[in-house]
Parts: structure tokens; sequence; C-alpha cells
């Protein structure tokens, strides 16, 4: 959905005359980073596993690692995925493949036959993505957030966990990583940490606790509608002072399946949530 913004290598180069525009005209960043955004939003069929877009862009994908691989076989049989697309984050990458020549004993010969010497070559193939903190984390009783999760996290919104007050996290478990824009998913995250900090300050609250039965009933609503994404494949606010009957059972039901109303309905514009927060 980028291609619009940035040639094939993904790289953006502004002119002098739109970083000033930028700089002394923030609607007109935020009109840029709307329109950005506005592909991804619209393109959310992609992630659903039947979807003509998911098997367009399946097929899309396979031709193209196989032309940047040459037709090799071997590598090819080893690299390219026989999952949907998006499932994990879309390759190929930026240039990687078509800027190594070979591999040989002592590095890489790049193409323009320049050598490249390493006393090691990793190729990073794996990750920890189990979202438990590298440090001890410690909550109610003493728990720790490691132990806590060792079997899977259990979260709310993917930026709190019940039975660990104050803590709030940006790029947790679920968010949106490679099937979104990263920066606009941290920016939510701190901005809700913040606006939580906020209204401890105001109000004289010592601590703030998600309940569990709000992250168990989010954790609900986050599987029913995983069913028929390709994960499952080969609000910031709240009102804590009122009493409130909803018309289902989960109170996240309303957050429906992926897909926006402006996109529906064929609006040009489907990015109007997005203001200026950080454009300062």
């Amino acid at each position: 959905y980028g291609q619009a913004f940035a040639s094939e290598e993904r790289e953006t180069r502004f002119t002098e005359e739109q970083i000033k525009l930028f700089q002394s005209d923030k609607s007109a960043l935020l009109e840029y980073r709307r329109k950005l955004l506005d592909g991804a939003t619209k393109g959310f069929d992609i992630y659903y596993k039947d979807t003509d877009m998911q098997k367009q862009a399946f097929i899309a994908n396979r031709k193209l690692m196989r032309e940047r691989l040459q037709d090799n076989e071997e590598i090819c049989s080893k690299l390219i995925p026989d999952f949907e697309v998006g499932y994990r984050r879309v390759s190929p990458g930026n240039g990687n493949f078509r800027r190594i020549k070979c591999v040989n004993e002592s590095g890489i010969l790049d193409n323009n036959n320049i050598q490249h010497d390493f006393d090691i070559i990793i190729c990073a193939t794996g990750f920890d993505v189990s979202h438990r903190p590298a440090f001890p984390v410690l909550g109610c009783g003493g728990q720790n957030l490691r132990d806590v999760w060792s079997q899977g996290p259990t979260h709310y919104l993917s930026v709190a966990a019940p039975g660990f007050p104050n803590y709030w996290i940006a790029g947790g478990p679920n968010a949106p990583i490679s099937n979104v824009s990263l920066i606009m998913g941290l920016e939510l995250a701190v901005d809700y940490a913040f606006s939580c900090v906020r209204k401890m300050q105001a109000e004289g609250i010592a601590s703030l606790e998600v309940e569990e039965d709000a992250a168990k009933e989010f954790m609900e609503q986050r599987d029913k509608i995983m069913k028929d994404l390709v994960w499952t494949g080969s609000c910031a606010s709240w009102w804590e002072d009122y009493k409130m009957k909803y018309l289902g059972k989960n109170r996240f039901a309303y957050f429906g399946n992926g897909r926006t109303v402006p996109e529906l309905r064929g609006e040009s514009m489907a990015t109007k949530y997005l203001n200026e927060m950080g454009l300062q």
C-alpha cells in the first residue's frame, strides 16, 4: 500500500521544500500521514483467510520471491512460506536478496563485487515472541510477570495486565506490528499510559489495575475474531463511575471484525482517527 509514497526499495527521501512544509504546516504533515496509513487501514481483508485479496497476495508474493531468488529450487523451498500472507511479516525484504551475489568462506560478496569479511553471519529467522519480560516485573503479592505469562499472556488491549498495577506496555502481545503502522501502535499505547497517569495525578489515585474480568473478556473477543483471520491459519476511555448494561454479553463486541465503517462505505479516507498527536 505504500508504493505511491516510496520506491521498491522502500527508501523515502523528502525534498527540502517538503521538510519545510511539514515543519511549518502541521495539517500538511497530518494529511500525509493519513494518506500513508489509509491503504493499510482499507486493506484489512488481506488478513481474512479466504478472501480474494488474501489469495491474490499469496500468489503475488510467491511469484515475486521466486523471481528474486532466480528460481533456485533449493533456496525457494527453504525461504518461500506456504502459510497465508500476513501470518508473519511479509517478505521479501528491502532488496536483501538482490544485493548479495554469494556467500563465501570468508563472508559476503555483494553485487558490486565488493567483499565483506565477517567472523560470523547470523540469519535472524526466529525470535522470542512470548512477550515475557527479560527482567523481573513484580506485581500484586510478589508475582512475577515472567511466571504469570509462562503459558501465554493474558492482557487488556495489549497495554495492561491484571495483577500488575501502574504497569503499561507499548508493543505488547497482540499489538499491531506488521499488519499496520508499528509507530502508530506505539504512539497510541504510550498516549494511553499517559492518560492513565494524568487521571491518577488529577484524582489522587495511588494505583490503577485493570480488572481481571475485563482482560478475560478482551481475550475472548480476540479469540472469537481470530477464527477467521490468518493468525489461526497453516478504546482508551473507561467509565468506572457508572453502572452499564451491555446489549450483549461481551463488553468488547463493539470492536467488530477489523473492518471499519468508512471502509465498508467506500469512503475516500479511512484514517480520520489519526490526529495531531506526536506532530509537535
